[in-house]
């Protein structure tokens, strides 16, 4: 009988964390996609009051973030320091497409980034300065549209999580 209770605690201990879990990868999409937004606000206002080169741009606002946001910015500005493409779009699509991979970044995000791509270093000052700001309001759509999906969800995880376990136990026993 005891081990009929511990493993019931057990199967929902399991299942709500697994939801929870779930939910924090949620979280931390969001989290990344603020980051990011932060580092293009950071370029837009670099590139229209300091005039430095790209690659110093690139470096000193990879210092002032943190995650994968940080490390896209610094190796963007690395390549563009070394020379190792033609262009800043190709570094820039370079770096996207390889933290893509060890990201929490969807499609869809990888879509806004690489437009902003597009036009890195192409454009005078203030068009880069507007594509930045272009690329700020599409990601804060994207935001808002995330926070309100994981509102939503949210609760639907937590009680899903537990009503799963539940009706494990139930089964089982």
């Amino acid at each position: 009988m005891i081990f009929k209770i511990i493993g019931s605690i057990f199967i929902i201990f399991s299942t709500t964390m697994f939801s929870l879990y779930i939910e924090s990868k949620h979280r931390v999409h969001i989290k990344d996609i603020e980051e990011m937004k932060k580092g293009f606000n950071l370029f837009s206002n670099s590139i229209r009051y300091t005039h430095l080169p790209l690659e110093e741009v690139m470096a000193e606002i990879s210092q002032k973030l943190s995650g994968i946001s940080a490390e896209i910015f610094k190796k963007t500005g690395v390549y563009l320091s070394e020379r190792k493409f033609e262009s800043a779009k190709e570094a820039w699509e370079n770096v996207i497409n390889e933290s893509f991979k060890k990201s929490n970044f969807e499609k869809e995000d990888i879509d806004i980034f690489m437009y902003f791509g597009k036009t890195i270093g192409y454009l005078d000052f203030e068009s880069q300065y507007d594509n930045g700001k272009y690329i700020i309001e599409h990601i804060d759509l994207t935001l808002n549209n995330l926070r309100n999906k994981l509102e939503k969800i949210q609760k639907m995880y937590r009680s899903l999580g537990i009503l799963s376990g539940l009706g494990i136990v139930i089964i089982l026993f």
